[in-house]
């Protein structure tokens, strides 16, 4: 019989948490009790409750006999151990198998508010609205077999970024696969312009893919292209660019011959946990009180008892948006004391022409102001002045397939870095520039 490896000190810190929880004491590895051979204990009651702190946490579902079979922390810890290990064998030689089998989320596992808007309008629209399309350009000598094992440790570390979105009772239920090696697929300069697009038109099956995709282009003379495509449900503009910068960290310990022991059981900081505290949050009583109290605010107006302000987009037919009262069962508009119809109205018509619209007719045309028509012409070659409403739909194709086009070729410009769409390159090209000892845009 093998003896157990040692468990990674961080790895046993964190059992050690969930243990502390179990009897409210400190997180001290030298001074928590273990709570399943403390006398008093009702055991049976608390290796349910750690089961249930296990599968939350790693993903494995331990049976309460062998719980209960454990004297010590570390004990635990080599059990756990073999749980993760048997899941993925269980996994591997089932050929991928259940996403369910070992390594699901579970149904108690939260999505953040944010997700479940993304999630929704992914559904409804379903377009490529939410892809995220990314290009690092790498100058010299690049191990691509390191590149793809760095990649490897990547994901296994970032769970949500092999999470599948399915739908059960009409609600999204994030599941993770298990980590699988990334095989980089390396295609030739002539295709460059096909990937990239590939990436930009990208439309994730969220339910079926993981939110993220890699290609990477072989240029002459040494240069390559990483085109990665994301969805936005996982990452965000902050998030890329800690990723790229883990990524240049795991392709210098990849070119070294280093890394962590177990990179499933080195997590990083899991974007569920925060989904969960903002689920406890809304939860509190305070905020259920609030939530509560809007809702009879609310429900009160409508029911001629009580007055609601809330903010609308175009009521009666008006030009932009605005303050309104519901009281009395009635809607009416609740600018403030110095605040006219007219002036209102003409605040949001400035705003307008700012964006670039001159007026929307009473058939619904769009009419756009001269300058806004001429850079859109000047920079993506779109010629109109005017979008008639029977064309809308139409004309929203050209310009997004344009403006697709126009973000390509400026975001794969070496000196460009977007701010707007958060699609530029981040520090994580330098850092991987680095370990790799190679020079990007990004660095000029």
């Amino acid at each position: 019989m093998n003896a157990r490896r040692t468990p990674p000190a961080y790895f046993l810190e964190e059992l050690t948490e969930i243990v502390s929880r179990l009897l409210f004491t400190s997180p001290d590895p030298q001074r928590t009790r273990y709570p399943l051979a403390e006398p008093g204990v009702h055991r049976s009651a608390v290796a349910q409750d750690l089961a249930r702190e296990l599968q939350e946490t790693f993903g494995v579902a331990i049976p309460v006999a062998a719980l209960l079979a454990t004297r010590s922390t570390l004990d635990l810890a080599g059990l756990v151990l073999d749980a993760v290990a048997a899941g993925r064998r269980t996994e591997r030689a089932d050929g991928g198998g259940s996403a369910e089998a070992g390594f699901a989320d579970s149904a108690s596992t939260p999505m953040s508010t944010v997700q479940d808007r993304i999630w929704f309008m992914h559904e409804l629209a379903g377009s490529n609205l939410y892809t995220v399309p990314t290009f690092l350009e790498l100058d010299g000598p690049l191990d691509v077999d390191a590149l793809g094992r760095a990649l490897t440790v990547l994901l296994a570390r970032h769970s949500i970024l092999r999470t599948l979105y399915r739908a059960s009772a009409g609600l999204p239920r994030p599941v993770s696969l298990p980590p699988e090696p990334v095989v980089l697929m390396t295609v030739p300069s002539t295709e460059e312009d096909a990937v990239v697009t590939a990436a930009q038109s990208r439309v994730f099956r969220l339910a079926d893919e993981i939110p993220v995709d890699f290609r990477l282009v072989a240029r002459s003379s040494g240069q390559h292209l990483l085109v990665a495509a994301f969805h936005h449900i996982a990452v965000d503009r902050v998030s890329l660019d800690l990723l790229f910068t883990e990524l240049g960290v795991r392709y210098g310990e990849a070119l070294r011959g280093t890394g962590p022991v177990d990179p499933l059981l080195e997590p990083a900081p899991r974007y569920s946990d925060h989904a969960r505290a903002e689920r406890d949050e809304l939860a509190t009583p305070v905020m259920q009180r609030r939530l509560r109290a809007r809702a009879a605010t609310v429900g009160a107006a409508l029911a001629d008892g009580g007055a609601a302000l809330l903010a609308r987009s175009g009521p009666a037919g008006r030009v932009g948006g605005y303050p309104l009262r519901l009281a009395n069962g009635a809607i009416q508009l609740a600018l403030p004391d110095a605040v006219g119809v007219d002036e209102a109205r003409e605040i949001n018509l400035s705003g307008q022409r700012a964006d670039g619209i001159r007026e929307i007719g009473p058939d619904g045309t769009v009419r756009f102001e001269s300058w806004a028509a001429a850079v859109l012409y000047q920079e993506t070659g779109y010629d109109g002045v005017e979008m008639p409403l029977d064309r809308a739909e139409d004309c929203a194709r050209e310009l997004a397939g344009r403006f697709a086009a126009y973000r390509g070729q400026v975001e794969r410009n070496p000196g460009y870095q977007s701010v707007a769409g958060g699609r530029g390159r981040g520090t994580g090209t330098s850092e991987l520039a680095r370990a790799s000892g190679t020079r990007t845009g990004a660095d000029t």
